[in-house]
């Protein structure tokens, strides 16, 4: 079965973190391979290097392959405080990691992107309900540092 590598956005480091434990608890994964990445004391968009770089650098392969709207919606989501969750699991796992991760509040960034801009209410289900979680084919050794993604992104 493929692998698969999933992404949520959470608003707090803390829920993501939760949602880390639950997601390994739940699917049985190792919790190497749920991983958290949030900004370091708040580093921001106009620091040297700027936020998309040190996504870049701490979260490699993973942020090469992202494409470039969703690195700017997870590097303005950084900046506000928030946090990403990436986990590697089974294809047949997609459901259920979706499950969880969702009711542990994972964010649809794209409908937050418009609350940002100001163009929407920021409340959850006020905009067009996009994904909360993606998925994307993931060619990685089962431990380690991951190798790269194999194919595009499944949302």
């Amino acid at each position: 079965m493929a692998r698969m590598k999933s992404t949520a956005f959470y608003d707090r480091r803390a829920e993501a973190e939760r949602a880390a434990d639950e997601l390994a608890r739940r699917l049985g994964l190792d919790r190497a391979l749920v991983r958290v990445h949030a900004a370091p004391g708040g580093a921001g968009a106009d620091e040297e290097g700027g936020l998309l770089d040190w996504l870049a650098r701490i979260w490699r392969p993973e942020a090469d392959f992202l494409p470039p709207e969703d690195r700017e919606l997870l590097g303005e989501g950084l900046r506000r405080g928030g946090a990403v969750l990436s986990a590697e699991i089974q294809e047949g796992d997609l459901a259920r990691a979706e499950r969880v991760l969702e009711a542990h509040g994972a964010v649809d960034l794209a409908a937050r992107a418009l609350a940002w801009r100001g163009d929407a209410p920021a409340r959850e289900g006020t905009a067009a309900a996009g994904p909360r979680v993606r998925s994307y084919p993931w060619d990685a050794p089962t431990t380690g540092a991951p190798t790269g993604p194999a194919g595009p992104p499944r949302v």
